[in-house]
Formats: structure tokens, sequence, C-alpha cells
């Protein structure tokens, strides 16, 4: 099967040839339809394994996937073949991802039945990227006619946070640039924030001179989202997906602050396929564009 591999840390990847990974007990095999591409692809690819998972050569990149149970390892009982999933290739050793033709994954691992609302390439472009957005929004618990800011709402987790702060029916500050301003008002957004050409901490608090309710900064280092967090009235929350908020300091302000990360589970991916962004409308992913891996079958 063809795959897109790397032989050592740091190296370019390349597609080849490499045998059809084996369903071992508990493994589910994918025969993969769309894979989705993240910034951890890259960071595994040089060497920063944000998991400290050990790595072994050659290594398939890539981890978000949906594509069709081909075959099941021995006592693997969650799927039948046939039946279309989507997921994260998380494993104890790095070494066969996504960008491949097909993937065994455990079926522990996060991986749950795809969505029909759904199409391979939006369902591969969901997992890594939404269930922390999910995490995001859970944090700060938006309700209906609250006011939120989202900044980075343009990417991946700002997409996805902005469509589910909007239909849980809070009204969201994006920030964004102009040319992206429709995009993300699609999304939901009700304000949009050009944050090149007005300073985003004066223009939030120029609209609601009473504060705002909710914060989910997905770009800014501890300072700039200090100042963010500044916005946030008393009873209000926020939260970062890098490690931004200081939660100890925001809570002497009575505003609870998360730092979080990605809840790699299977019962998180099923909490996430049963929102409204997904049950109800289908999720709109900040995809760039689509890349065919092959065009044969082989």
């Amino acid at each position: 099967m063809k795959a897109v591999v790397i032989d050592q840390l740091g190296a370019p990847a390349t597609m080849r040839d490499v045998p059809r990974p084996e369903p071992q007990p508990g493994d589910v095999l994918i025969k993969v339809q769309a894979a989705g591409v993240n910034p951890a692809d890259e960071k595994v690819r040089m060497g920063a394994n944000p998991w400290q998972i050990p790595y072994q050569f050659p290594l398939t990149l890539g981890f978000d996937l949906a594509g069709t149970v081909e075959r099941l390892g021995a006592g693997a009982r969650r799927f039948q073949p046939g039946e279309p999933v989507f997921g994260e290739v998380f494993k104890s050793v790095l070494h066969d991802g996504s960008y491949a033709e097909y993937v065994t994954v455990p079926e522990a691992a996060p991986l749950a039945r795809q969505p029909r609302t759904l199409g391979a390439v939006e369902a591969a472009a969901l997992p890594m990227a939404g269930l922390t957005a999910l995490a995001l929004v859970e944090a700060i618990g938006p309700r209906p006619g609250e006011v939120v800011l989202i900044v980075g709402a343009t990417g991946g987790l700002g997409g996805y946070a902005t469509q589910m702060v909007a239909g849980a029916g809070a009204r969201v500050i994006a920030t964004a640039q102009a040319d992206d301003a429709d995009y993300v008002r699609g999304l939901g957004a009700a304000e949009v924030i050009d944050y090149r050409r007005q300073v985003v901490v004066d223009a939030v608090r120029a609209a609601h001179p009473e504060g705002i309710d909710g914060l989910i900064d997905t770009v800014s280092d501890p300072a700039a989202f200090a100042a963010l967090a500044a916005l946030v009235r008393p009873g209000g929350r926020a939260a970062s997906p890098i490690g931004s908020a200081d939660v100890a300091g925001l809570a002497q302000r009575q505003v609870r602050a998360a730092n979080v990360g990605n809840p790699a589970s299977s019962a998180a991916l099923n909490r996430l396929a049963d929102t409204g962004l997904v049950d109800s409308n289908g999720a709109r992913p900040a995809t760039a564009k689509s890349v065919g891996l092959v065009d044969s079958k082989s």
C-alpha cells in the first residue's frame, strides 16, 4: 500500500510502498478514505512529540482519519466490517499513522462511528481540533445570551469553537482578518474584530463596556491572554489550549479559568459527534484544500 513516511526525525516525508498492517488482538483495520492534517503531525516529524510516545521507523505520519472498517483483530467487538468510522490513531508506539491507504487502530483508541451528517473529508478534519474545541467550550460553559470572545476564530480550534458557542445561543465576538469576516460570520460570529487594524482589547471594551462573559483564546501567550482576560467580568470563564491561562490569578478576580488539551477518548469523540455542531447541521471544518494520496487502489 502507499503511505507518507519518514525514516528519521526531521527528514522530508515521502510517499512510497510499505507493507499493509495486520490487525493485532483488539485492533481495527481501517481502509482510510481521508486523513486530517494537524500541527501535531509536523511536530512529530521534527521530534517535538507532545505526548512523549516512542518512535519506530519507518514512521507513517498522521493521527486523524475517516474510513471504513476492513477487518477486526481477535477480540475486537465495538465495530463491524464495512462500518464507516472516524477518530485518532493513538498507540503506545508511533509507527503507522493515518497518511496511508490502511491503518490499524486499537478499538479502545478515540474511534467512533462516522456521523451521517459528515462526509469523509469533514469527518477526518474533526477529531483532534474538534475534541480540543469541545474541551474549551465545555470549560467555559456558554449560556444563551452571554457574550464570548473567541481569539483565533479562523483556525481549526477557533472555527469549531465558534460554531459550538454560537450553537449554544451565546453571542460570539470573533477575531479575524477583514478578508475572513464573512467566513467567521458564516460560522455563527455576531461581531468580528479585525485584529490587524484594531486593538482587540480596546475594540471589545468599547462595544461591551460592562465586560464579557467568556473568553476562548487559541493563540495568545500568557501576557496577551491576561490582557484579554481582563475583559471578563466576575463570574465569567476563560480557557486556553496552550497553557496561557493564569488559573490562580484569575480566580482572585472570580473568573474561572482553565488550560485544556485534547481529551483523546472514545467517550469524548462520541460526545462531540452528538453535539449540535455535528448531528444537526454538520461541522464546517477550516479546510484549505484536499490532496489525493494515490489514484491507484493498491
